[in-house]
């Protein structure tokens, strides 16, 4: 039960399915697949086959689209340095939570015969339920796995998991969204004899068979209604013939099956090949994976593994194995060692990496706690840093800091250690290194300083050291830290590396495309000079983009090949300096240098006399940086076209959007009643009465009414209980009746439950509200001593949760009795009488009404002010002190309401919305609105029914009477366990928000509002780890989007996926004059511009502006976490502007001309960087 408890509860993994889902560390196949297929015949299969101990990776994408038309891509990384698990350069398989959530995304080109084709994919896949295993007897279950038995788990050979992907694809730009069953594949461990796996779609079923050695034969099958395990070589046969036949046979009371599989496109990789498969059904499709014995291949690069031990090395060689660990000499040495490692065995030819030395972390740390004034000076600042102090108090603290840097004394040892490798007469450059610069996530771009030119001379060589480590707690490093999840306390490596000197030519080179990703438009920028004029955007670079496989020119900025080049000294020269050939050995380079990093490079390089020097390569964060769409739908439910869903009645409890931290615990899904954990397991996730959509809460149709008659009375009360209207169709009916429905003995048990559930309400209520009056989370310590408390409240959290939906569902009964017993209410009375019903019942002891009396009593008072008005006109934030000092009754009215009331706001249920008591200034808004109105209506009785009012009998009116009592009292329980239900969720509020003052404490989070931008999940992972960067990278993203997730909109009931309705409208778009510019980050936002001059204006600068500019520097990189779009006059697609657009995924478009002029502060604009414009909004003007 725990294991269905943190799945269902948490959205959070178990121990075994974190085993189970992660990569295995063997020297056998690691194969997972991902299959999916839809109503109109489009195809889609998505695999990776690594080995890691071998750092080798095949993946093969499959697209057929309902034409029939089929485009294949296929990708190795053989021994790749720089092994990640499921990734070859143009595919990634991402497990964001295991055994849950899949990200998928892919970003290279599709083959047709002789074409190619750009494709983007951004697909997140999501389960039905719980997987199903198979074991090496190649017998499958989908029982619970013990992870503490290591026989088990060695036994396993993997597991089938029923779900759904959905997401976008982009095809030579051109967008289709994607929703299809899919199932997911591992596989591993199987590396003897020959083994076949089928799987199968054939119509609404799904069957998987599975061969072994070529004799035993097992397998599963899923149809509409349940799920069935096959015992091996029970009435199964999979015949695999290598004449492009096959055939698959499966005898079963439930399932029948015998066709013969037409095989075509037998895709081979390594010891693996996938054939696409048709059957003889019309919409019968599968694949057919061979797996045979893995080849001994002695060539293979064995991954490296060198024991990371303590060392004193102050310095080490750029070519030092100790570069291989970035906790040492940073991730800029590193990738400079893996650069000149693979020029030595011959992976990167024609190239050099000027030498050097890496002063290691070590080094600076031993420097620190040399140096006590600099010691207590860090502390202090990270300490400021930390707080929510204001910018400038920083920027002076940091300034004084830099001081100290300066004025403090370098080591002996290390200064003989530079001295031994610096020569007076050589140039250097020193540069930093940090071990959060240039990671796969972020870059770090500008953050830190780099030294050119510098003279080999040691007392410049330790300047030049002094001042890359004081740029490690510069103002905007330690702001841009912040606000990526990294830590603020963290030492730093220095790179001292020969200079390349002589006249020559400097740029950048992505070796794909860094908007979109396409692997044949590799891009060069570059200009006259060695400096970094390019990656500063001081100097207007030219970009170049070559197609890769034909080495031709695609696009030139300038349009002509006269390179028009300044030097840094204002020197004209107007002769091309770099020629085709050398063109042509940087594309060469661009090939090696991804096939060695084994993913898209950024490469920074100068030539000198035809050499090409390396300076650095990182990894491209744009490409697969996640999307808006992914983020908005990461915790969306697997919709598929049979679901009905609708969001009456969960809108008025939750009229915005949830936070992931409250849409992510969900005891409603555990309450006994609904009986999930006996259910079919494949299916656990669509059984849940709650679904999500867009961050937005809705009920599942089919579940809710699955056990109930169309159009019979008891439909008829519920429809009219939560809508006011009748609105399931035929065709709801018709996904409702195919859903799995209970017998009428279940039913029956069914019904004596809930009658069950809702007696001695009374005595549980009083129990529960003990419970609540004993929990306290606030008074812990440590980040995971409150995680622990926060955990036992969950406890009573749950109880308050089930007390809650008893008295729901006695309410419920109540009311049907009362309607169908008490006033003879059947399928073809009028529904008035419903109405009237609910009209009439007068509750004058229900929380709500003493709610909105102490509200109204509070305005009386304050009414009765001879100043009334000056509270009126008050500021909100004011109204307190003001009640404090003028009016002592009304102030104590105030404080006795929030202490009976503070847990109570909109969207109360709801761990990240604002109360009376967190927030206090919407309670005064309130009374500022009641006192000046001048006048409160008194609450009208209604008029009663009673039993005299009602023609009956006398026994009929003692039953009528009797019933409209339960159904008052059943009322007041209700709103009563709702209360109770809002104050555990309030201490909770104050838990969570305890925890995240605390991870804002020790700088793991920016803020501590943070906390509920995060899942269950990822609040837990980040508790028990240092730091987690992505996690707070994908909250600050989920923040952002929020004002744009509140304002959509959703049909009332929707079939399938839900749609937002108020997506922007596209008619306004065509009523304006488009600027156009060069897209650095794709996406399309609407909101205010703010035009501005200088950094010094930003004071006019609001959260959510699209911020328009003349260009932008480092400097303005901390203001970029409020703006929602960056528009600028000039400025690359590399600078360093660009590249903190692209990590922050700030839709952003550089070279937009007079767009200053064009645009004024205030202006309602739509950005659309993916199509390359910025308009005006007229409509909204």
């Amino acid at each position: 039960m725990d294991n269905f408890r943190q799945r269902l509860c948490f959205s959070a993994p178990t121990v075994s399915d974190i085993l189970m889902d992660s990569e295995r560390k063997n020297e056998f196949q690691d194969l997972t697949t991902f299959f999916g297929t839809d109503e109109l015949g489009n195809t889609i299969i998505m695999n990776v086959n690594q080995t890691y101990s071998f750092s080798q990776s095949h993946s093969l994408v499959y697209v057929q689209d309902q034409s029939g038309l089929e485009f294949i891509n296929k990708e190795t990384v053989n021994g790749s340095y720089e092994f990640s698990s499921w990734k070859t350069p143009s595919l990634q398989f991402q497990c964001i939570v295991p055994m849950q959530t899949w990200r998928i995304v892919f970003s290279g080109c599709l083959r047709n015969s002789k074409n190619l084709r750009h494709v983007k994919i951004n697909f997140l896949w999501k389960p039905f339920g719980f997987p199903v295993y198979c074991n090496k007897e190649n017998t499958f279950f989908k029982h619970e796995i013990d992870d503490t038995d290591p026989n088990i788990t060695q036994n396993i050979l993997g597991f089938d998991q029923f779900g759904q992907i959905s997401g976008i694809m982009v095809v030579d730009g051109k967008k289709e969204l994607i929703n299809m069953r899919a199932i997911k594949l591992r596989r591993w461990n199987i590396g003897i004899g020959d083994s076949s796996l089928y799987i199968g779609f054939i119509d609404n079923s799904i069957c998987s068979v599975q061969k072994l050695k070529g004799i035993t034969c097992s397998g599963h099958f899923k149809i509409n209604l349940k799920h069935e395990i096959l015992a091996p070589n029970n009435g199964m046969c999979l015949l695999d013939e290598e004449k492009c036949k096959a055939s698959i046979t499966i005898q079963h009371e439930d399932f029948n099956l015998n066709e013969n599989l037409k095989i075509r496109n037998p895709i081979i990789m390594n010891n693996v090949s996938i054939e696409t498969i048709f059957g003889d059904f019309p919409k019968s499709k599968g694949i057919l994976i061979c797996l045979r014995d893995t080849p001994k291949n002695d060539a293979k690069i064995k991954r490296e593994l060198i024991p990371e031990t303590d060392h004193n090395n102050l310095t080490v060689n750029l070519e030092s194995e100790l570069c291989m660990f970035s906790n040492i000499v940073g991730n800029k040495a590193k990738s400079l060692f893996l650069l000149k490692k693979a020029i030595t065995n011959g992976s990167i030819i024609d190239a050099i990496v000027p030498n050097g030395i890496c002063i290691t972390t070590t080094a600076m740390r031993n420097h620190i706690n040399k140096n006590e004034d600099l010691s207590i000076g860090l502390k202090d600042l990270i300490k400021i840093a930390t707080e929510d102090s204001n910018f400038e108090q920083l920027s002076n603290y940091c300034r004084r800091l830099q001081n100290l840097w300066r004025s403090s004394k370098i080591s002996a040892e290390l200064l003989e250690a530079i001295s031994n490798y610096t020569v007076e007469h050589g140039i250097y450059a020193i540069r930093s290194s940090g071990m959060y610069e240039d990671d796969e996530f972020t870059s770090s771009a500008g953050q830190y300083v780099t030294v050119l030119d510098c003279a080999g001379h040691l007392d410049d060589v330790v300047t030049a050291v002094l001042e890359c480590w004081s740029s490690n707690f510069s103002t905007r490093a330690l702001t841009y830290r912040k606000n990526n999840g990294q830590p603020l306390m963290c030492v730093m490596a220095v790179i001292v590396q020969e200079q390349v000197t002589g006249q020559g030519v400097a740029g950048v080179m992505f070796t794909r495309d860094p908007n979109t990703g396409d692997p044949e438009k590799i891009t060069i920028a570059l200009s006259y000079g060695l400096g970094e004029s390019v990656v500063s955007g001081s100097v207007e670079p030219i970009s170049i983009v070559i197609s890769r496989s034909q080495f031709t020119t695609v696009h030139e900025d300038p349009v002509t090949r006269l390179f028009n080049f300044k030097m840094e000294n204002n020197v004209c020269h107007t002769k091309p300096c770099i020629s085709d050939d050398v063109l042509k050995k940087l594309v060469y380079l661009c090939v090696q240098i991804e096939s060695v990093f084994g993913s898209p490079q950024d490469i920074e390089w100068v030539i000198v006399e035809d050499r090409v020097y390396l300076l650095q390569s990182r990894p491209i964060t744009s490409i697969f940086a996640w999307t808006n769409d992914e983020i908005t739908r990461e915790f969306d439910t697997p919709f598929t076209c049979d679901d009905v869903v609708m969001f009456y009645n969960v809108k008025e409890v939750y009229p915005n959007p949830m936070h992931p931290l409250s849409l992510t615990l969900d005891f409603f899904s555990m309450y006994p009643l609904f009986k999930l954990t006996v259910r079919e397991p494949t299916e656990i996730y669509r059984n849940k009465q709650l679904f999500y959509t867009h961050y937005n809460l809705c009920l599942n149709v089919c579940q809710i009414f699955q056990d109930l008659e169309p159009h019979s009375v008891f439909v008829k009360i519920i429809e009219y209980s939560i809508a006011g209207k009748s609105f399931l169709t035929n065709d709801m009916w018709e996904k409702i009746l195919s859903k799995n429905r209970n017998s009428a003995l279940k039913k029956i048990f069914k019904s004596i439950s809930t009658l069950k559930d809702t007696l001695f309400l009374e005595s549980r209520l009083a129990e529960t509200q003990k419970l609540i009056c004993s929990v306290n989370v606030e008074q812990s310590d440590s980040s995971l001593s409150i995680l622990s408390k926060i955990n036992n409240v969950l406890d009573i959290f749950e109880k308050v949760t089930f007390c809650h939906i008893a008295s729901s569902s006695n309410n419920i009964v109540s009311h049907t009795l009362l309607a169908i017993i008490g006033l003879d209410f059947n399928k073809d009375s009028p529904t008035e009488s419903l109405s009237n019903l609910a009209s009439s019942i007068n509750t004058p002891d229900i929380i709500n009404v003493s709610i909105l009396t102490d509200i109204q009593d509070i305005a009386c008072v304050i009414s009765e002010m001879s100043n009334k008005e000056d509270f009126c006109n008050l500021p909100v934030e004011n109204c307190y002190d003001w009640l404090k000092l003028n009016c002592e009754k009304g102030y104590d009215k105030v404080q006795d309401f929030i202490n009976k009331y503070g847990h109570r706001g909109v969207q109360e249920l709801d761990f990240g919305s604002e109360t009376w008591s967190t927030e206090p200034n919407r309670l005064f808004s309130c009374l500022q609105s009641l006192v000046s109105l001048g006048h409160r209506q008194s609450p009208v009785k209604p008029i009663e029914n009673h039993s005299s009012t009602v023609p009956r009998g006398y026994i009929k009116q003692m039953v009528f009477n009797y019933l409209l009592r339960k159904y008052r009292q059943s009322i007041t329980y209700r709103e009563q366990s709702k209360d109770m239900l809002v104050q555990i969720t309030h201490k909770l509020r104050l838990g969570y928000r305890k925890l995240g003052e605390n991870l804002a404490a020790d700088g793991k989070i920016p803020d501590w509002k943070l906390i509920f931008f995060m899942s269950q999940f990822e609040a837990r992972k980040i508790c028990e780890n240092n730091y987690c960067p992505l996690i707070v990278h994908k909250a600050l993203k989920r923040r952002k989007l929020w004002p744009t997730l509140s304002s959509l909109q959703f049909d009332d009931v929707c079939c399938g996926s839900p749609v937002p309705k108020n997506l922007i409208d596209k008619e306004s778009i065509d009523s304006s004059t488009r600027l156009k510019g060069c897209c650095v980050f794709p996406g399309r936002v609407k909101n205010r511009a703010c035009v501005l001059e200088h950094i010094e204006d930003t004071r006019c600068l609001r959260s959510g502006d699209i911020l328009i500019v003349k260009s932008v520097d480092i400097a303005w990189s901390p203001y970029f976490p409020i703006i929602s779009g960056l528009v600028t006059e000039i400025g690359g697609i590399i600078s360093h502007g660009a590249v903190v657009a692209r990590e922050y995924g700030l839709p952003c478009l550089v070279g937009v001309q007079n767009a200053k002029k064009y645009f004024k502060s205030g202006d309602m604009v739509i950005l659309d960087s993916e199509k390359g414009f910025i308009i005006k909004d007229n409509m909204t003007n």
